[in-house]
């Protein structure tokens, strides 16, 4: 919440969303690699209620939230930023061979002006917040407009996006919170991993990924990675390379890793065509629940930074 204040604060967008995964955001990625993000702790029961504060604080304030049951938070940024692009693409070969992008509609907490029996229940920790999905009617594509859009992540495998897209009419920054709030663009994974940002979920496939429990292919490191992006123009021609094949000539669990390389790439890829948004109003906040502010506020004792929401509540 402190995160969400200090953008609104330092950049004060126009348009703005919150996006969250869902507890079954994993399943499909789990059918391509059965251990992915198997390594994580199990969420604990008051991890989940202060998820569920969060949203519902994200509700009051009037921001508008994403959530889809099959789909990870970061496929759904990274489609979001491709409909600003105007670069609708029908497939994606690299990501779901087999699969055709499943029809999703963006998820919108309803609240009504006056909710009895105040915020959430103190004791069961439920909401008394009726959350019903708003389905928004189409609306027309974007307009010929330039967007700064900045993006609030510790997720690095959102660095994929920040290619520069032809037309030009995007620039995508990456907030990280976790490291002082840094900006990083394309300039910035191109100095601190020497790939552009478009081949990134190549690397993270080759170099694997401990955050999510991707191997990667053994023998392959942050130094190598780069070399074979560079010298190779495809996932496909690296995999088969004089490098890659020496690596799975050595049998056993080097074989294997290769085998799975292209399994890991379908993980890494980010999604970029799921039909989410339609219209630019489904980013615009809409206005603050204010005797349901006052009451979060009070609850978890927020009276003293109240004024630290100031310019997210009006």
């Amino acid at each position: 919440m402190n995160s969400i204040a200090r953008l609104y604060k330092t950049i004060g967008p126009k348009y703005c969303c919150v996006v969250f995964d869902s507890p079954g955001a994993n399943n499909s990625k789990r059918e391509v690699w059965p251990e992915y993000k198997t390594n994580r702790q199990v969420i604990k029961t008051s991890f989940k209620k202060q998820l569920m504060w969060i949203k519902e604080f994200c509700t009051i304030i009037g921001l508008p939230l994403f959530i889809h049951r099959t789909t990870e938070a970061d496929d759904i940024i990274s489609s979001m930023v491709n409909f600003l692009r105007g670069s609708n693409i029908e497939t994606d070969q690299d990501v779901s061979p087999d699969e055709k992008p499943q029809k999703m509609r963006s998820i919108e907490f309803k609240v009504p002006d006056q909710t009895k029996g105040g915020v959430f229940d103190k004791v069961s920790g439920r909401s008394n917040l009726p959350l019903e999905p708003i389905q928004h009617e189409n609306g027309s594509g974007i307009d010929h407009m330039k967007f700064d859009v900045y993006i609030l992540t510790a997720d690095k495998d959102l660095l994929q996006i920040l290619e520069q897209n032809e037309s030009g009419n995007v620039n995508v920054r990456i907030v990280q919170p976790h490291k002082k709030f840094r900006h990083v663009d394309e300039e910035v994974v191109r100095a601190e991993y020497g790939i552009p940002p478009e081949r990134f979920s190549e690397y993270l496939a080759l170099v694997g990924d401990s955050a999510d429990n991707i191997p990667g292919v053994l023998g392959i490191g942050p130094k190598t990675a780069p070399i074979l992006i560079s010298k190779y123009p495809s996932f496909k021609d690296i995999i088969k390379s004089e490098e890659i094949t020496k690596i799975a000539k050595k049998g056993g669990k080097y074989s294997l890793s290769v085998e799975k390389a292209y399994d890991f790439h379908l993980i890494t890829k980010l999604k970029s065509d799921l039909p989410i948004l339609t219209s630019m109003s489904q980013l615009l906040k809409k206005r603050t629940l204010e005797t349901q502010f006052l009451e979060f506020c009070k609850l978890f004792s927020l009276q003293k930074c109240s004024q630290r929401w100031q310019d997210v509540t009006h």
